[in-house]
This record gives structure tokens, sequence and C-alpha cells, in this order.
């Protein structure tokens, strides 16, 4: 009795290549860019709120009430205030206290615009690093690879813009109350001698730090050769049924159209007249 095998049909390739989950599809290269991503997106967000900049000058008395005190710790939300610790005849700051919400409104243009860029290099980064991740069991394809050098990049660019911040006027103000601050009495004279200072501390430190890592994973992604996955062997099973109960057993088999004995080892034969002994 004559049997014709029929030809399994694998999946389509795009679902194999694409989207069968595993380990390292792209291999260990594509790890460079996901660790210096993540590694700028924590470093954008391990600040406590309060810590972003040091501001010494008459605009420290606007925020303490008090001449004395040397400096205060600015955030873009809260700042801290240093104790006086007698034993060593210092001020220090303890970080474990609590920051303290602003008593007055101080959010002029560049600060708010400092908040704002901040904001978006902290979802920027944090929506590609976790994209990228994905690469880690799934195929990013080069046109999914590109989007998220961009998503990097933006981080990257938003995270510089974020430093416009320091223009704000409580950086450069030189009234030691509330009332000359709001009345912008000074702010013709911002550049002279005795004005208020913000200077780099933890919070803006990291934020370079961040920009940086986030220069150098947008450039290799971008720039650098698409890390093309792998491929994968699909191991497919080609045993036709031959006889019930007897596949995948070698079969030995008597052609009537030679007379020769042959033997089927199993594999898919087409159109094969099997006379069994």
């Amino acid at each position: 009795m004559a049997k014709s095998s029929t030809k399994h049909k694998s999946p389509a390739p795009g679902c194999v290549d694409y989207y069968n989950i595993r380990i390292m599809p792209h291999g260990g290269i594509i790890l460079i860019p996901i660790t210096l991503t993540t590694l700028a997106w924590v470093a954008s967000i391990s600040t406590d709120g309060c810590d972003y900049s040091r501001l010494i000058g008459p605009g420290v008395k606007i925020l303490t009430g008090s001449a004395a005190v040397p400096y205060v710790d600015l955030g873009m939300n809260a700042y801290r205030i240093p104790e006086f610790y007698p034993a060593s005849d210092s001020w220090r700051v303890a970080y474990t206290d609590e920051c303290l919400p602003y008593q007055y409104s101080f959010e002029d243009r560049a600060w708010l615009a400092g908040k704002r860029f901040s904001f978006l290099a902290m979802w920027c980064g944090g929506a590609s690093m976790m994209f990228l991740w994905v690469g880690t069991f799934l195929v990013l394809k080069p046109g999914h690879w590109k989007t998220a050098g961009v998503g990097v990049a933006c981080a990257f660019v938003f995270q510089v813009f974020s430093f416009v911040w320091f223009n704000t006027s409580l950086c450069h103000t030189k009234s030691s109350s509330i009332e000359g601050f709001k009345s912008r009495e000074d702010a013709e004279t911002t550049t002279e001698m005795n004005a208020s200072s913000c200077s780099l501390f933890y919070g803006s430190k990291c934020s370079i730090a961040s920009t940086i890592l986030y220069l150098i994973a947008s450039l290799m992604i971008l720039f650098g050769e698409y890390p093309a996955p792998e491929p994968k062997l699909i191991a497919e099973e080609n045993y036709p049924m031959v006889n019930a109960g007897q596949s995948r057993s070698v079969v030995h088999s008597t052609s009537t159209r030679h007379g020769l004995n042959t033997t089927n080892n199993g594999k898919s034969t087409r159109n094969m007249n099997v006379e069994m002994a």
C-alpha cells in the first residue's frame, strides 16, 4: 500500500525570530548599553530631594531667618538647614533629618524649567531602560533598537537642560529678606559682589554622572553596530507514520519496483511504495 508522508509546517520565521522567549538572544554585548542606561537612571533618582545644590550668601537668611547660618542645602522641592556642633565648633548637616518644605514660593521660570526637564529626563531614561532590558529575553528589531537609543538621547538632552535651575533668582539674590526678594529690587545687580551663589552638591553631581552615562549609552546604540540576534536552532520531528505502532523505528522493506532490500531509518520519504515483508 502506498504511503505518502506529509511535511510538518514550521512557524513563520518572524514569530520564531522575534517572539520566542530565550535568554540573551543578542549576546552579551547588549549588556553594555543596558548597564550604562541603568546606572544613569539610578544616579538621577538617588537624591533625597534636598541636596541638589548648596546655597551661600544673603539668600541663606531668607530661608533660616539668621545671619549666623553659613549655608543651606537646596533641593527642587525642599531644603535642609545645618546645625552647629560646639564640640567641633563647626556647622554640619544631619542627613537623617527630614527635608523642610519651602515656606515661600521661589519658583521662577528657571526653577520650573529645571524641575520639568529633570522629570522628563527621569521618565525618558526609565522608559528606555525598561525597554532595553526586554532585549535580554526577546529579540529587538533594528528599528526598536534605534528607538530605544533615541529615548536615551532624549534623556541626555533633558538632563542637560535641567541645569538651567542654577539660573534661578534665589541663587543670585542680594536680598536677605523675603520682602526684598519678592520686590526684585536687586534684579539688575545680580552679578555684583555679596550676591548669593549656588554650588554643585550631591544631587547635581549625580545628575552630571547621569548625563555622561546617558550620552555614552546613546552613542553606542545610535552609532554603533546593531547587535544581530544569534540564530536559534529549532529541532523539528520529521518522522511519518509508516505503520501504526511502528513510527520512529527502523522498518525493513522490500521495493517491488527494483527488487532491492532497503532500510528506512524513519526519516520522511515522499511517495515511497512500501510492501511490508
